[in-house]
């Protein structure tokens, strides 16, 4: 018995110690492998070196190209909600401060003044908010802020709460945590439309998210952390460029599409017209912008990074297109039922009807001189609403 138990440990033993090394190799394989052939964080988006919307913006370089694909570092999820909240950071081109009372974190707007005695306009919405494709200065929400200060004798303090990936459902969820913890707007905006379509009608689920604290293994994040990755790495980037998304059964099924634009219309409709409610209890005006796609208006002159974009769409999520033509139809539709009820509802599917140079990095994604426009167009809702315009 002793003998066997003796070789049992033995060979247990030999075990650990055979994982031992092959692990050590691996890590010494790895980090060679990372120096010789580094990784770039935009090896998926290679497009964006050669972007036509990129060319004449006086910021863009590859430094900025990896500082937007690597910020903010890690997104959090607070317990008991799904909204998502980026990683404080402090960049050169991108810096996410935690400001009181709410103490949550926001991508930094270039404000003309400080938020004490100003107006705070609290600016809602996905990605294009947050606008991880251009610095601090050129977001929406720092041209909105620019727009008020030149066309109002009010002071506006303008607070980015755009996340990547949001959908109106999260956006309710941060609006009440922002009242919770003692914010007190004068204004309320949420820019919204994409991210509703994309997960209601492309991933099929109206009700759900696309990104938050449930969906990601805290395993697999800790052993990011913790073990190098550069080969898999290489690998996945590799798989993101490359590969096209699997087109989803359902969007072969008409009767089944059709049920998931009704539906996610119905979605948006009840946390828009929620958001209105906590608006009429907080005493704050509360405003929903339908945001435009590339493909949502007819543009006056024509313009190479409209072709480049929808080229992407295609590759990144088959007939995707198709779920946006849908999609946004039943939110326009939604935004005139929306106004019907009182809601100051706006619809900026034209806001670049007019643009004359490139500016589509994608479906929905825009450079400085986008952000500009949407920044006026939000700014005129704003100050009609409120009366403010300078005379």
């Amino acid at each position: 018995m002793t003998c066997l138990s003796g070789a049992k440990l033995g060979f247990v033993r030999d075990v650990a110690l055979v994982i031992f090394a092959s692990f050590i190799l691996y890590v010494i394989v790895d980090l060679g492998f990372g120096l010789i052939f580094p990784a770039q964080p935009y090896e998926s988006h290679m497009e964006r070196l050669t972007a036509p919307a990129y060319t004449n913006e006086p910021y863009f370089s590859e430094e900025f190209l990896r500082e937007s694909f690597t910020q903010p570092g890690a997104w959090l999820t607070p317990d008991g909600t799904r909204i998502v909240l980026p990683n404080e950071y402090q960049g050169h081109f991108f810096h996410i401060d935690k400001l009181p009372p709410t103490q949550l974190t926001y991508r930094r707007t270039i404000n003309a003044y400080e938020c004490t005695g100003s107006k705070v306009v609290l600016l809602l919405g996905g990605s294009t908010i947050y606008a991880s494709e251009v610095p601090d200065e050129y977001t929406v929400a720092s041209y909105l802020s620019n727009q008020l200060e030149g066309r109002s004798s009010d002071r506006y303090f303008v607070l980015n709460a755009g996340v990547s990936s949001s959908n109106t459902t999260q956006e309710v969820e941060r609006l009440q945590v922002e009242l919770s913890r003692g914010l007190r707007p004068a204004v309320v905006v949420s820019f919204s439309g994409a991210n509703d379509i994309i997960q209601g009608i492309y991933f099929g689920n109206p009700e759900g998210v696309m990104f938050s604290g449930a969906n990601r293994s805290q395993f697999l994040e800790l052993v990011k952390k913790l073990v190098p990755h550069n080969i898999y790495q290489r690998l996945r980037l590799k798989a993101e460029r490359d590969n096209r998304r699997i087109l989803p059964p359902h969007l072969s099924d008409v009767r089944k599409t059709n049920e998931l634009v009704q539906r996610t219309k119905e979605v948006f409709l009840n946390n828009v017209l929620e958001m209105q409610r906590l608006s009429l209890a907080y005493g704050f005006r509360f405003v929903i912008c339908l945001q435009p796609y590339v493909l949502s208006t007819k543009y006056r002159s024509p313009t190479a990074d409209v072709t480049e974009a929808v080229k992407e769409a295609e590759h990144s999520l088959p007939r995707g297109l198709e779920a946006f033509q849908l999609g946004h139809h039943a939110l326009q539709e939604a935004i005139k039922e929306l106004s019907e009820k009182g809601v100051v509802a706006r619809d900026l599917s034209n806001q670049f009807a007019d643009k004359s140079s490139d500016i589509f990095l994608d479906l929905v994604h825009v450079n400085s001189v986008g952000n500009k426009m949407l920044g006026e167009g939000i700014a005129d809702v704003i100050l009609t609403l409120l009366g403010a315009a300078k005379i």
